[in-house]
């Protein structure tokens, strides 16, 4: 969603809010329309209606692909598929078949449903225009199928820390609000001098006791500020994402998960006979990441001008240099597409030996983590009384 200030051919101004996917397209817009825009604000919707998950979109390419292999027309299998599916990919169908009825592409009907990723489209359209359009789907299904799988793998790994994290929570703030205020009420009855820690403890237990909701007002404040700007605030999920880039453990996963999925797409795409400049583009929209998505524009730009793809690609630092450099060896020998397969797999692998290895490390720290904190507030509230009884 954008929202525009223009002026028409009359040189009034306008307030102009337009449901598209790129500032190009507000722009092609307007200049069909006779607006001249002075202004652009993209705007994120609270509630948008929201693309079809990845287990939907394996099962229709499959169940697509089944079906154009056995010499179906494209609107008997959307009616087929209409009886089959849940009542959300029902309606797109339904809206898809719709469209197509009315003599529109099937590229064009898909993009239409707003429920299909821009990488999916390409994909669509590649197999429109070749007549490959059953191949094109069992590729997405394959491709789909691997990105649930490794979606579930994370969300399955990340379990157990979240668990552990919340278990320490509840034993801090259990200590805090039941066992200090005891041993507090035992110090002050007896006149016992108390560290610096354990007067730490008890200011801690105080405000949580006195303040709590107060407290959490002021979390439901912070995360709701934080959901708030990462919707709306373009300037902060710029810095949100050089964070990512540049925090030591982060910056080696996310570099990880962006360049699998960057890699995965484009080679399926230079593979389908996408043209590499649209290709490189495309697959920067799958990796969900507005800060990357800039830099490989710019790196594309000079693609666009003459310059080599691996050159161009070497002024984003984020991407592995491992990937720029087989990059490169593709470009020279011509395989480019052979050579992004290997490299696909290769990061796919990668990524799932560091995510099992960082769990178990990540999982072994918290543990060690938990231990001390605990260990340190029971010592800290037992220490004045060892005092206490040692100068008896």
């Amino acid at each position: 969603m954008f929202k525009c200030i223009a002026y028409d051919e009359n040189n009034k101004r306008k307030v102009v809010k337009l449901d598209l996917h790129s500032e190009e397209e507000v722009f092609h817009y307007a200049s069909k329309n006779n607006l001249k825009i002075v202004d652009v604000k993209k705007r994120r919707k609270l509630f948008c209606r929201k693309k079809l998950k990845d287990k939907d979109l394996k099962v229709f390419s499959k169940q697509m692909c089944i079906l154009l292999k056995s010499g179906c027309e494209i609107s008997k299998i959307l009616k087929i598929l209409i009886e089959e599916s849940n009542n959300k990919l029902k309606g797109i169908l339904k809206q898809i078949l719709s469209d197509i009825e009315k003599g529109k592409t099937i590229k064009e009907a898909f993009e239409n449903t707003k429920a299909f990723s821009s990488f999916y489209i390409s994909m669509v359209a590649t197999g429109e225009m070749s007549g490959n359009l059953d191949e094109v789907m069992d590729k997405l299904s394959i491709y789909y199928d691997k990105e649930q799988k490794l979606k579930s793998k994370i969300v399955s790994i990340l379990i157990y820390p979240a668990i552990l994290v919340v278990s320490m929570i509840i034993s801090f703030t259990a200590i805090l609000i039941f066992l200090i205020p005891n041993f507090e009420e035992i110090y002050a009855d007896n006149t016992i001098q108390t560290p610096l820690i354990t007067k730490i403890l008890i200011f801690l237990s105080h405000l949580i006791r006195d303040d709590f909701i107060l407290i959490i007002g002021i979390i439901v404040l912070i995360i709701g500020g934080f959901i708030y700007f990462k919707k709306n605030s373009q300037k902060f999920n710029e810095i949100l994402n050089k964070l990512y880039f540049k925090t030591p453990l982060v910056k080696t996963f996310n570099q990880l998960i962006i360049t699998n999925k960057f890699v995965k797409a484009l080679s399926i795409l230079i593979s389908s006979g996408v043209q590499i400049v649209y290709s490189i583009e495309t697959s920067a929209k799958v990796m969900d990441n507005d800060y990357i998505y800039q830099k490989i524009c710019e790196s594309n730009e000079l693609i666009k001008k003459g310059n080599s793809i691996g050159s161009s690609l070497k002024k984003v630092e984020e991407l592995p240099s491992l990937f720029l450099s087989m990059v490169v060896i593709g470009e020279e020998s011509g395989r480019l597409d052979n050579i992004l397969g290997t490299v696909s797999e290769y990061y796919e692998n990668e990524l799932d030996s560091k995510l099992e290895r960082g769990t178990k490390y990540f999982e072994n720290f918290l543990t060690l983590f938990i231990g001390i904190i605990v260990g340190i507030a029971v010592i800290s509230m037992m220490m004045p009384m060892f005092d206490a009884v040692a100068s008896i």
